[in-house]
């Protein structure tokens, strides 16, 4: 994924699956990118998140991964920590 007018990327509840990965072809010009995932989710393995953190990080690319233990999908119990992270991560990000 080019970078170019790209400041930052959040990714609600990770990658849908590995082979289908939004960011194929990770490299250094991949943007600045929050991850946010519950362990519990049955739909997306949490597993994904972490994996694809690491890629970023290993390409020297910035990020961060807010986990929500136990939650699932879409954890809504935590919708006001979920909008405070991704506005601070955008705000840090912002050019």
């Amino acid at each position: 994924m080019a970078r170019d007018g790209i400041c930052a990327a959040v990714s609600l509840w990770g990658p849908p699956r590995p082979e289908a990965r939004l960011f194929a072809g990770v490299n250094s010009h991949c943007p600045p990118t929050l991850f946010i995932h519950g362990t519990a989710d049955a739909l997306v393995p949490y597993h994904l998140s972490p994996e694809l953190l690491a890629e970023l990080n290993a390409a020297g690319v910035e990020g961060a991964l807010l986990t929500f233990e136990g939650a699932p999908h879409t954890p809504v119990m935590h919708m006001d920590e979920i909008i405070a992270a991704i506005a601070s991560f955008l705000d840090d990000h912002s050019d």
